[in-house]
């Protein structure tokens, strides 16, 4: 007999629930659009698999719409046959359907020559779209992420690497704190880029004593010299500038955001209310003039690659996925939007003598000024303060 289960997380306890108490000495678990599927159900499945590995049977299908994940480790190197990591990994593409040799329906719901035409019309051969719906490999970058495109050049410039802090320059923090998931990034201008140099993620709610603590430990730990530290608009009730929109005080305190950390040491300054569609597309814009430091920055760098867009489940289908513009609803929702307000506090905020170096590009005014190019107060990064070149 087969029993076909539709599951997801249990809300209470985050486990795959539903997925237990499955018992037989031989079973054969059938795993559709397994892109899709989140690591609880994987771990489930695991454990259901587990007491009879020479009698149980796992198979796994879908289109690889992911670059990360469990579905996507199982492709290993992509190459058909068996991998080392136990799976036996089976290629199909929708060049091989016999409905496109064919160029008529032979096999119902299976891909058609005018799918298969439509979308190398729609996207081209050298697409992720190609890659993934047609060829059926492991995409450049996972589909519906917002700067999955940008990333994936970037890693291909080695802007993820050795890009250690630089003492003599000054340390930034853009943040997006929540009650129980909380991001800091840690940014400083060198030369000619902006470098991620940090990264902090919290899941626990611990609490802003507990984050001016963390940073006050990194400043001594690695000598980093704080210049300020961003946080998104609401955290003082509202715009910093505009003094527009509101953000409820604390039940307990009755006092802002802004004002708490204040009392722990964070002297922060909260951004404006920018769109957040103009925030992302800056973001998006300004990945190729980062470099991140992938000893410390990786949870966040794998954060950026997994800021995705929330699937509209009721107007897609499996060839043709809808989504929504507002994003999936997890810890990389956090990670992406705490390095929207790096972006905006780079473009926006940070000043030297009355510059701002971010306007309209973060790093025009620092290479004019090396250059000889301007006799504009340049901001010198590896001193604490100002001086002027030529």
């Amino acid at each position: 007999f087969a029993q076909g289960i539709a599951t997801r997380p249990d809300t209470v306890t985050a486990e795959a629930t539903k997925l237990q108490g499955f018992h037989n000495t031989y079973m054969m678990v059938v795993v559709d659009e397994g892109a899709g599927v989140v690591s609880q159900i994987w771990a489930a499945i695991q454990y259901l698999l587990g007491g009879h590995p020479d009698k149980m049977k796992l198979l796994a299908q879908g289109n690889p719409t992911s670059d990360t994940g469990e579905f996507a480790s199982i492709l290993g190197d992509e190459i058909p046959g068996m991998q080392e990591n136990g799976w036996n990994y089976i290629n199909i593409s929708g060049l091989d359907s016999p409905n496109y040799k064919a160029r008529e329906e032979i096999i119902p719901g299976v891909a058609t020559y005018e799918f298969v035409e439509g979308i190398r019309k729609k996207y081209g051969e050298e697409s992720n779209e190609w890659q993934i719906r047609i060829l059926g490999k492991k995409p450049d970058f996972s589909e519906a992420t917002f700067w999955g495109k940008q990333l994936a050049r970037a890693q291909a410039g080695n802007q993820l690497g050795f890009y250690p802090h630089e003492p003599r320059s000054l340390v930034y923090t853009a943040s997006d704190i929540g009650d129980m998931y909380s991001v800091f990034w840690f940014f400083q201008a060198v030369r000619d880029m902006w470098r991620m140099v940090d990264f902090y993620y919290d899941s626990s709610g611990q609490g802003l004593p507990a984050y001016g603590a963390m940073l006050r430990e990194k400043a001594l730990k690695y000598d980093y010299r704080y210049g300020e530290h961003f946080g998104p608009w609401d955290i003082g009730g509202g715009d910093a500038r505009s003094k527009q929109g509101s953000n409820a005080k604390s039940v307990q305190t009755g006092k802002f955001f802004l004002e708490m950390a204040a009392e722990q040491g964070i002297e922060m300054t909260s951004i404006e209310k920018y769109s957040v569609q103009s925030q992302r597309t800056a973001a998006g814009d300004m990945i190729g003039r980062f470099q991140f430091n992938q000893e410390t920055c990786q949870e966040g760098w794998n954060g950026l690659r997994g800021f995705r867009k929330k699937k509209d489940e009721t107007n897609s289908t499996t060839d043709k996925p809808v989504y929504f513009s507002e994003p999936v609803k997890n810890w990389a929702e956090h990670v992406g939007s705490a390095f929207c307000t790096v972006t905006m506090a780079i473009l926006e905020y940070i000043e030297v003598d009355g510059v701002r170096i971010g306007d309209p590009d973060p790093v025009a005014a620092l290479q004019a000024v090396y250059r000889g190019e301007t006799q504009q107060p340049g901001y010198d990064v590896f001193s604490r303060g100002v001086r002027r070149i030529g």
